[in-house]
């Protein structure tokens, strides 16, 4: 290939455009590799082999330009595909959060630290390209050659359940003890009366989830409702049996998975005898920061291409969600589309002027990693005996809404929509018709979430140590499938159908300090946990649901009462 000059390398030097080529391809293939190797997602699959084409195109395009930009501009261009590359391997969130962990330093400073880190690398790395001008591509070239290589070979990760690990704490010699617990959070679960029984099976589905769980003795709680809304409060301040009225006080608020500060639940289950074995997402960590009794800990992958890997989709739909995924790793992304967003396309609507939504990705995959975690959890039941506890949180019916009635995936991915219609603008987070198109497709997730937790009935069913079992099944919130967000600012506009949709939650328990059937009682699950192991349950005033204002850390409350009425009656 015919060589073209470039000031890069100084008036007597020239930059190849191949090599220019093969050093962009490697730096955005190693990234990418990376991803895919640690996920094992097989690298002979179409969809993968299709990147790999698009990152070569997107390489090609780029050397065309470094061949004939002047000097500044080649070195800004290659400073930025290294900026590029550190995001999408490492990504600058993720180094400044730890890094904050490390020295201590105000959780208040992450974002700043890691813009600070971003642009640090970009002035250090456009320095060392200037000095290395001359013979830049090929230093680069060499280097994503040995990582390109090396992800190749060494690069693999653990699937299914992924990290198992039993902390130091734990004992778990323990012979015998009292009953066997099995205490399941289903996020994302609205309570029995909180269902629109208007729309589409809603009114079948109530019937359903009371007669399926009357039919085996629990006490079916259709009014529960969550104190909270976002899981990160809802979680903590139930597993310390507490109503803070301040935000997210219970995390340490620096980790990347959510890791609560105290859980009371599980010491008080370790003080009475219980080996506690607990199956979580990475959204939220349970089992560090605790002194509790853990026999073992399985952590699943809650956002990971294994999830859809096997599944009967197209590859158009697996490109879709492999780069959503992938893209979404990358600190730069993230505040591109935040930007465009917020400052873009929203005042574009408020003139009236119509501009593409960014929302194509679909990174969410929640509901499908939950399905082996029940398997395994109901093989684990097969084994239990008095003193075992199980501890679950599925991340089911929880949006993306994937599941039909009969447990079918959906292999038109963009119909793989999310809780709101991130497409709009302003105070409202769906349409009227799209409230009612997300709660057709929630309603149908939640028939077969209750299908396919029959393994772990069925365990319950043929194990006879599990005869007086404790069994508590629930929400951590409503399905929030809001019209309008349920923060301070909205607190004008918030209607009862908001605050059913955002605080109404599932909660059925068996346990001897239930009265099995239906009860109709407006309760907040802190109180009914609280009264299964006769534990205090939270003080306040009066029953509230709290609002948060997303910017400052005190809530606001609301009267129960006021806010919930009779749900939807």
């Amino acid at each position: 290939m015919t060589a073209v000059t470039a000031p890069l390398g100084g008036t007597s030097r020239t930059i190849r455009p191949f090599g220019a080529f093969v050093a962009i391809f490697l730096m955005g293939l190693t990234p990418f590799l990376s991803f895919a190797r640690f996920h094992d997602y097989p690298v002979d699959r179409p969809e993968i082999l299709i990147s790999l084409v698009i990152i070569a195109a997107a390489s090609a395009v780029v050397a065309l330009v470094l061949a004939i930009a002047p000097a500044i501009l080649q070195a800004a261009i290659l400073a930025i595909a290294l900026i590029l590359f550190i995001d999408l391997q490492f990504g600058f969130t993720a180094m400044s959060r730890e890094l904050v962990a490390v020295t201590h330093m105000p959780v208040a400073i992450t974002k700043p630290l890691a813009m600070a880190i971003m642009t640090g690398a970009f002035g250090s790395a456009l320095v060392a390209i200037w000095l290395l001008r001359a013979n830049v591509v090929t230093v680069l070239a060499t280097i994503f050659v040995v990582m390109a290589s090396s992800t190749f070979i060494f690069g693999h990760g653990a699937v299914g359940l992924g990290d198992a690990r039993s902390p130091t704490t734990g004992n778990g010699d323990v012979a015998a003890g009292p009953p066997p617990l099995v205490h399941i959070i289903l996020d994302e679960h609205i309570g029995v009366e909180g269902i629109p029984s208007d729309i589409g099976d809603g009114a079948e589905l109530r019937l359903h989830l009371r007669d399926l769980y009357e039919a085996r003795g629990f006490s079916v709680f259709g009014r529960a409702y969550s104190m909270y809304f976002d899981t990160e409060n809802a979680l903590p301040n139930l597993l310390n049996f507490t109503a803070h009225d301040t935000d997210r006080s219970l995390l340490d608020g620096i980790t990347a998975t959510r890791r609560m500060t105290r859980n009371a639940y599980f010491d008080l289950l370790a003080e009475r005898g219980y080996r506690l074995r607990v199956y979580q997402s990475d959204f939220m960590d349970f089992c560090s920061g605790n002194d509790a009794m853990i026999e073992s800990c399985h952590t699943y992958r809650s956002t990971s291409p294994a999830a859809f890997r096997d599944l009967d989709v197209p590859v158009t739909g697996k490109l879709r969600l492999l780069w959503s995924m992938y893209l979404e790793r990358a600190s730069t992304y993230v505040a591109l589309r935040r930007g465009y967003r917020g400052l873009v396309h929203s005042r574009a609507q408020a003139f009236g002027i119509a501009l593409p939504a960014w929302n194509w990705e679909r990174s969410r995959v929640g509901p499908l990693p939950t399905v082996p975690v029940i398997d395994a959890l109901a093989a684990d039941l097969g084994q239990a005996a008095a003193g075992s506890a199980f501890f679950v949180h599925l991340l089911s019916p929880h949006y993306p809404y994937v599941f039909d009635r009969a447990c079918q995936v959906n292999p038109r991915v963009d119909q793989w929509i999310y809780a709101t219609d991130e497409s709009l603008a302003g105070p409202r987070l769906n349409s009227d018709a799209g409230w009612r198109l997300r709660y057709e497709l929630y309603i149908d997730q939640t028939f077969c979430l209750h299908e396919q937790l029959a393994p772990v009935f069925d365990a319950l069913a043929n194990n006879a140590a599990l005869k007086d079992a404790v069994v508590v099944i629930q929400g951590d919130h409503g399905s929030r499938i809001n019209v309008h967000d349920p923060i301070t600012g909205n607190v004008d506009r918030l209607t009862r159908d908001d605050f059913i949709d955002g605080f109404s939650t599932f909660f059925v328990g068996r346990s001897e300090r239930l009265v099995p059937g239906y009860h109709e009682q407006l309760v907040p699950v802190q109180d009914l946990l609280a009264r299964i192991w006769d534990h205090t349950p939270p003080s306040v005033a009066e029953p509230t649901v709290f609002l948060t204002d997303r910017v400052t850390g005190p809530l606001h409350p609301v009267p129960a009462a006021e806010a919930l009425g009779a749900m939807r009656d």
